[in-house]
């Protein structure tokens, strides 16, 4: 057993990890393992990760799988995982040296406290600017569906308690090999499992181009089933927001019908008339066009 698991889901990444695997060395808090799941690359990461596990610098436990996505390896990271806290950190990214001492802390503000899924401070990069907008103060406490209202709306490094992850596994779907994270931090704010947001930098993070967030919609369109789980979980979450039910449908439709899926499949899929989704696409395209 360990304090932390730092969980790192590689797919052809050995030109960029060993720059997360110096951080990871560097680190002032040593109680922590890093779980590699290797998700099927066909480069020499492989060789490289049993470079890093035989000179022996930190404790690693690494499995190669067969391509399923990075929802499925985080699931199997998660059975990996023998630290009592659960931190994703991307093959492209790093972490500052002081980032789990800072995350311990944090974290033993709340040992106390129920109904917390664990603790999340900001990403940011290494002139110690924080990426996006964060809110004022120290910290807040929030579920993850409460982000918005109290301008918890910057990019943020959330670290979850492992046994509450192994709870709530990522949906997996046939034929499928990508699903929203939302997926699953979702699902913890419906269940009212709040965080403890703080305004620190415990992250450094680039996004790549042959990185998940550059592929954008493409990733929605060849994986259908996925988007509609999530797009659905999160009209579920926010039955009282009108407005963003409407723009949540009309994401849905305007992704899916580049790939010939037309309004009344979209309506039924949704769950909506096709009146009700065909008057919200018109209204945002008005509203897009007035500008």
């Amino acid at each position: 057993m360990c304090e932390i698991t730092i969980f790192t889901p590689v797919y052809n990444r050995a030109y960029c990890l060993k720059k997360l695997y110096d951080s990871l060395k560097e680190q002032t808090w040593k109680d922590f393992e890093w779980v590699i799941v290797n998700d099927g690359s066909t480069d020499h990461s492989d060789e490289l990760i049993k470079t890093f596990i035989e000179e022996k610098r930190i404790k690693i436990q690494y499995r190669y799988v067969k391509n399923h996505g990075k929802h499925n390896a985080i699931n199997i990271g998660v059975e990996m995982a023998q630290g009592r806290l659960f931190y994703i950190v991307d093959s492209d990214d790093s972490l500052p040296r002081n980032a789990l001492d800072r995350i311990m802390y944090w974290e033993s503000t709340i040992k106390t406290e129920k109904r917390f899924a664990g603790v999340a401070g900001c990403r940011g990069n290494k002139e110690g600017k924080i990426i996006g907008e964060t809110f004022e103060g120290e910290y807040i406490d929030a579920t993850v569906l409460e982000r918005d209202a109290k301008h918890i709306i910057g990019d943020k490094a959330e670290v979850f308690y492992t046994d509450i992850l192994q709870k709530y596994p990522f949906p997996v779907f046939e034929n499928e090999n990508f699903i929203s994270e939302s997926a699953v931090w979702l699902m913890l704010g419906k269940e009212g499992y709040k965080l403890r947001w703080f305004n620190e930098i415990t992250y450094y993070g680039e996004y790549l181009e042959d990185g998940l967030t550059a592929k954008g919609n493409l990733l929605f369109q060849k994986n259908p089933k996925g988007f509609l789980y999530v797009t659905k979980l999160e009209l579920s979450c926010y039955p009282n927001d009108k407005i963003k039910c409407m723009k949540l449908c009309v994401a849905y439709y305007t992704t899916l019908k580049k790939v010939g899926i037309d309004l009344k499949r979209c309506a039924a899929d949704l769950g909506v008339s096709k009146f009700y989704l065909a008057f919200s696409y018109m209204l945002f395209r008005i509203k897009n066009i007035k500008g």
